[in-house]
């Protein structure tokens, strides 16, 4: 269970650079946030999916 929010968390830290960086659009952003929250479930993750930690 930790392993899925750590994936996830990795994984939207690095999309929230290329954000970020304006590599991609926000309704990008928020496409992937979608399918990743979909994918690994995270326990908190979509309690702070919207809040950059970083």
């Amino acid at each position: 269970m930790h392993n899925r929010e750590i994936i996830y968390q990795v994984t939207m830290s690095y999309v929230r650079q290329l954000l970020r960086r304006n590599l991609i659009t926000e309704e990008e952003y928020h496409e992937f946030n979608k399918k990743m929250l979909d994918k690994y479930n995270p326990e908190i993750g979509d309690l702070i999916a919207d809040i950059d930690l970083i």
